[in-house]
């Protein structure tokens, strides 16, 4: 978070990384943070951690969360871009050793306090005063709800008295209207007896009109059926018999025509076949007589190309002309052949002709005669629908006496029933008119009712209120009389328990650094130096590079010290890296350096520095070149 991508990543490349292997907690670890190159910036990619061979790719801020895990370090410094415990209890930069020591004495404390996870008192007393703000806002709230709870008690009270008062009222009304009801319940009864009886002549009446009705259309329907008949009998032919007979005299034709079809057919093919022996004799007299003219005009044989003798020629001619006599004889016998076909033919068609005429004249007497069977058959279905009619206009004339019988009291009934349904109707006027005035009632009371519910729920609130007011007074009086006087004697007896173990470091381990024995130091209650020179007061930006180098670090070594003692979680106490902690030292401070760090009891120390005196009480020696802006270990 201090350094950005472009004073990372070397200039031309597009990617860099850096691995760094350690042991923590008996863990090997390996962790690789990768820098890549892009359009617009340099960011960081996705890297891994490998823990004891298992390797996890993670993204930069899983990997900040994982260290902080193996580093024991507290998550809530997570979100921080600078973490201050590393910088002083790991590795604190040389041009930063100082730093602390020329802050103000507020900023100095404020950021120990952090260091030191103590600044949670401050936090708390202001958290506290916010708090306290919050009950007292919410305090004015309640006040507010809370007021006018016993105009509320007295208003339910009130309401209650009405509610009794309805109460009293709906009691007689109800027997009331229970006893309309019962009086209205009687009446149904023989209103509904009245009704169904009425209903029953009723029924019998509408039954009378339906027959009367019936017997009109039997009669209609009677009517009707004799005219047809009569234009049925009318319509009917009376040769039909003669018609009969001549169809019967006729009814081989079908057999003939099939017969005179297939003879047709034959004479057909043979009149096609003496056409075509017509056609090919008179082909074989043209072919013979163009050889005869040919043969008459030629010298040379056209196959062999010899010459052509009139012997030859005159065979040649001979035989084309007893050709054309054979075919001109058998032309002639075939035309006289085909004369005779074309007569049977003629004869033939003339016969099927006549048949078909027949034909058409059969399948209109058919025609006729069917009509002639279905006039019949109705007449005989119209006649019998006759005979049916009469008989159940008899049934009817039978059931409309009867009918007629049962209803001549029927208007002394309905008047009975008009009567019977005006005085039920009186009757349930009354009691809907009840009904009213007891519905008007209820819902009187229910409106009271629901009144009282929410002028309960509404006292309930108003005591709820009143009880979170005291509630609210008891947390405030402990939180200003208790609690934060325990926060503030809580921090002094931390802050003083730090200061002194922090004192008395820094003053052990300036003693040991500094030369001058004129020079004492000690830190005040804002853990800002104070240092005296013969009995004077120094300030720190007075005193010379050396003065200050050693002063900076007792600081940050007693600060470092304090640090691992007080926060247990941390896993780096057993390491320090010290940033050119002998910058303007003597060379007796240089050895004097020697005993500081073996009071500081850490395992592992690693000093960077341009000192070779150093060299002579350090365990290992790592040199590092720096050529053309690369840097190599050189042994």
């Amino acid at each position: 978070g201090e350094f950005s991508g472009n004073s990372l990543l070397r200039n031309g490349e597009k990617e860099g990384f850096v691995e760094l292997n350690f042991s923590i907690d008996r863990k090997d670890v390996i962790i690789k943070r990768i820098l890549k190159r892009g359009k617009e910036a340099i960011k960081q990619e996705a890297g891994y951690i490998i823990i004891n061979n298992e390797k996890k790719d993670m993204t930069p801020v899983e990997l900040k969360a994982k260290i902080y895990e193996l580093l024991g370090y507290p998550i809530n410094l997570l979100s921080k871009s600078k973490d201050a415990i590393f910088r002083f209890t790991v590795y604190t930069p040389q041009e930063e050793m100082k730093q602390i020591l020329f802050e103000t004495p507020d900023i100095r404390l404020d950021t120990l306090r952090r260091v030191f996870d103590i600044d949670k008192y401050k936090n708390i007393r202001e958290n506290c005063v916010i708090y306290t703000r919050e009950i007292k806002s919410k305090k004015a709230g309640l006040l507010g709800l809370a007021d006018g709870l016993d105009d509320r008690r007295k208003e339910l009270e009130e309401n209650k008295k009405k509610i009794i008062q309805i109460l009293e009222k709906l009691e007689p009304l109800q027997i009331k209207l229970e006893k309309t009801r019962t009086i209205i319940s009687e009446h149904k009864i023989v209103f509904e007896k009245k009704e169904k009886e009425a209903k029953e002549l009723l029924d019998k009446k509408r039954e009378l009109t339906i027959l009367e009705n019936q017997l009109k259309d039997k009669v209609i329907q009677v009517g009707k059926n004799n005219d047809r008949i009569r234009v049925l009998k009318e319509s009917i032919s009376e040769d039909i018999e003669e018609k009969k007979s001549w169809l019967k005299k006729n009814e081989d034709i079908i057999d003939r025509k099939k017969e005179l079809s297939e003879l047709l057919i034959g004479h057909t093919k043979e009149k096609e076949k003496i056409h075509n022996d017509i056609q090919r004799s008179v082909i074989n007299i043209q072919n013979a007589e163009q050889t005869k003219n040919k043969v008459s005009k030629i010298d040379k044989c056209p196959t062999c190309l010899q010459k052509m003798d009139e012997g030859h020629k005159t065979r040649i001619c001979s035989n084309s002309d007893k050709i054309i006599e054979e075919n001109k004889v058998k032309e002639k016998n075939s035309k006289e052949n085909l004369s005779l076909v074309l007569e049977k033919i003629n004869s033939i068609e003339k016969e099927i002709e006549e048949i078909r005429s027949k034909e058409k004249k059969i399948i209109q007497i058919k025609s006729e005669i069917n009509i002639f069977e279905e006039k019949r058959k109705t007449i005989s279905v119209l006649e019998e629908e006759n005979k049916n009619i009469k008989a159940e206009v008899g049934e009817i004339n039978k059931k409309k006496a009867v009918l007629s019988e049962s209803i001549e009291n029927v208007t002394e009934i309905e008047e009975e029933l008009l009567e019977l349904k005006k005085k039920y109707e009186e009757l349930r006027d009354g009691e809907r008119r009840i009904e009213l005035e007891k519905v008007s009632l209820e819902k009187e009371k229910e409106g009271m009712e629901k009144l009282s519910f929410i002028l309960l729920e509404e006292i309930k609130k108003k005591e709820e209120a009143k009880k979170k007011i005291l509630k609210l007074n008891s947390y405030k009086n402990w939180l200003e009389e208790y609690f934060v006087n325990l926060v503030i004697a809580m921090e002094k007896y931390v802050m003083a328990k730090i200061y002194r173990e922090f004192n008395e470091l820094f003053q052990r381990w300036l003693d040991m650094l500094i030369e001058d024995e004129t020079i004492t130091a000690r830190l005040d209650e804002e853990f800002t130096p104070i240092i005296n020179q013969n009995g004077y007061d120094v300030d720190f930006v007075n005193l010379s590079g050396g003065e200050k180098q050693s002063v900076a670090l007792a600081y940050r070594l007693a600060l470092n010290k304090v640090l691992n003692t007080l926060i247990e979680t941390i896993r780096t106490k057993d390491l320090i890296i010290l940033d050119e902690p002998t910058e303007g030292f003597s060379s007796e401070q240089i050895d004097k350096i020697k005993e500081v760090l073996e009071e500081l009891m850490i395992k592992q120390i690693i000093i960077v520095s341009h000192e070779t005196k150093i060299e002579s009480y350090v365990d290992k020696t790592i040199r590092i070149n720096k050529e053309e802006h690369i840097s190599s270990v050189i042994g």
